[in-house]
């Protein structure tokens, strides 16, 4: 389980088209005390540790995760958010993540007001069912609250400290996203559509 706090940047050095695919992320002092079956979530998306050295660490990513992620496009170079599990005893500062994404988001407009800056996506339709207003979203593993919806675009607002410890501050419209939506609201809509079956 993780909170959506990022806490550091990690990027892409090699991406092995073998099966499964092997990605290799470098990213300095974050893998320290990280060890081999560890999980790790990158820009969202919970992957195990394979290999270890140092400030590198491999992954392998399966199938459905490349269909599913933005991982499918992944690409030497690219940066990407890093984040450990949570362990006993510490705070929860953003929500209950999982590091299960539920699908794929677009990037609609993106609005620098100088200290803040408001990124705004287009959701499919079985996402949107989960966003509410002032709610929490995951947004390439980044916990955030919704600043504004209208039909399926959802728009949240980034801090000068989030626009510099994550990479949602060099989203450009178009760009494609990681979406886990709230996993209370997951149970509960699947609880209330087996009452109304049964």
């Amino acid at each position: 389980m993780f909170t959506g706090i990022i806490t550091a940047q990690g990027k892409i050095i090699t991406h092995e088209k073998t099966t499964p695919q092997k990605i290799t992320v470098q990213a300095e002092n974050f893998f320290d005390s990280a060890k081999i079956g560890d999980s790790i979530a990158i820009d969202g998306v919970c992957l195990t540790i394979v290999e270890k050295k140092a400030d590198t660490a491999v992954f392998e990513v399966a199938d459905e995760t490349l269909r599913l992620t933005t991982l499918g496009n992944i690409h030497v170079g690219s940066q990407v958010n890093l984040e450990k599990p949570m362990t006993i005893g510490d705070t929860l500062d953003g929500h209950i993540v999982q590091g299960h994404v539920d699908g794929m988001a677009k990037v609609v407009a993106v609005d620098d007001q100088g200290a803040d800056l408001v990124i705004t996506i287009s959701l499919p339709e079985e996402l949107n069912t989960h966003i509410v207003h002032k709610g929490s979203i995951t947004i390439n593993g980044t916990s955030l609250t919704v600043t504004k919806k209208e039909g399926n675009n959802v728009s949240v607002m980034l801090i000068p400290h989030t626009r510099e410890v994550t990479n949602l501050g060099a989203l450009q419209t178009g760009a494609a996203v990681n979406i886990e939506v709230d996993v209370i609201s997951k149970y509960v809509a699947s609880h209330l559509a087996h009452l109304t079956q049964s």
